[in-house]
């Protein structure tokens, strides 16, 4: 806020802050006739250096930041500023979800107008997975946690907001004997992945990003360096702290079924440095792997 209307802290004009209380609003206030207070355009001048275009229907709200912020706006705002710093997949996700899920429904609703219960509602309308509705609640608690952090509002209703998680159904687990009869189906490239996956138990985006220098063929190890999402490389989501990678130790004969997959035709091409996605066609999807 502050930052929006250039005042300063240690000479404020505008806000001061109120120890161990928060902050509080020290400009004089004039009190403005009927004519004057109908076109408001040059009172809230001071503010639209923050950068949000006001989207919300006009209403008559006593809002103590100046004015009413959209949903609307606040997600272009989240876009804009803080979604660029995230992942690739990060960013896919939130965008997605965002524009076909938060936007539709709660996009003219002001900051102040999203109340608790409204939001449960909402949640529980949708014929979606549970855990796919814990996903919507906790973006949607991380676009106000935005605001907040940007001194757009001083409230996170999404706190109060309940959904319960869970998967609606167990999932099936191959048994060794069904991923024989699997491998003796596949041709390399794909046979090695699904040998991977089903031995390591990693993610398709670090299989994706795997390199044949990533193996330690002595210690029987392979070392989890990058991931591969939508054909962009990027650091893997978990790694040890201060660390770029992490190991996974597999048995014998993996590594000697990867080092006679080396040997195929499928992987002749390339260097010890090609990612096993640049062995796939071209026309092959990461979904369909």
């Amino acid at each position: 806020m502050r930052d929006a209307l250039n005042d300063d802290a240690d000479t404020p004009r505008y806000v001061e802050t109120v120890p161990r209380r928060g902050y509080r609003f020290v400009a004089p206030v004039t009190v403005l006739s009927s004519e004057a207070a109908a076109q408001p355009a040059e009172i809230l001048a001071p503010v639209a250096g923050v950068g949000i275009r006001n989207t919300a229907t006009p209403r008559v709200l006593h809002h103590r930041f100046g004015r009413p912020i959209s949903i609307g706006a606040l997600i272009d705002h989240y876009i804009e500023r803080e979604l660029p710093g995230r992942r690739h997949s990060t960013q896919q996700s939130h965008s997605s979800t965002l524009k076909r899920w938060i936007l539709p429904r709660w996009g003219d609703r002001s900051l102040e107008e999203v109340k608790p219960v409204a939001v449960e509602e909402w949640l529980r309308s949708l014929t979606l997975a549970p855990k796919t509705k814990v996903n919507l609640r906790s973006l949607f608690h991380l676009i106000y946690e935005h605001a907040r952090r940007w001194e757009l509002t001083d409230r996170n209703p999404i706190d109060l907001v309940r959904q319960r998680g869970g998967r609606r159904c167990i999932p099936r687990v191959l048994t060794p004997s069904e991923i024989r009869l699997l491998l003796a189906q596949l041709v390399e490239p794909y046979r090695a992945m699904v040998l991977v996956a089903a031995c390591l138990g990693l993610r398709v985006s670090e299989i994706m990003g795997l390199q044949w220098q990533d193996f330690n063929w002595e210690d029987l190890a392979v070392f989890i360096r990058r991931g591969v999402v939508n054909g962009r490389s990027g650091v893997p989501k978990l790694r040890p702290p201060k660390s770029r990678c992490r190991s996974i130790f597999g048995s014998p004969v993996l590594y000697k079924n990867c080092g006679n997959a080396r040997c195929t035709k499928a992987f002749k091409t390339g260097s010890s440095r090609t990612k096993l996605a640049d062995h796939l066609d071209n026309r092959t999807s990461c979904t369909a792997i």
